[in-house]
């Protein structure tokens, strides 16, 4: 017989850009299933600048999640 178990939080270990694209991304996909719970562990290391870089495939992320281009950078 199977066993099943059923998802109630992630915890993304890693914080900074990659860490709250990586939490939005994934609301993103979940929102089917608001129940379950996404928690960021901000890491207290550096922050690796070349990560910083966009690359082409991050624009349409940035439409998966429902973040503007142009307001973003606008901050």
């Amino acid at each position: 017989m199977a066993r099943t178990t059923s998802l109630t939080s992630i915890l993304i270990v890693g914080g900074g850009p990659d860490g709250w694209l990586t939490a939005l991304a994934l609301r993103a996909a979940l929102a089917a299933r608001p129940d379950i719970r996404i928690a960021v562990l901000k890491d207290e290391g550096p922050t690796c600048v070349p990560a910083l870089s966009a690359s082409p495939n991050l624009r349409r992320l940035h439409a998966r999640i429902g973040l503007d281009d142009l307001e973003t950078v606008s901050y």
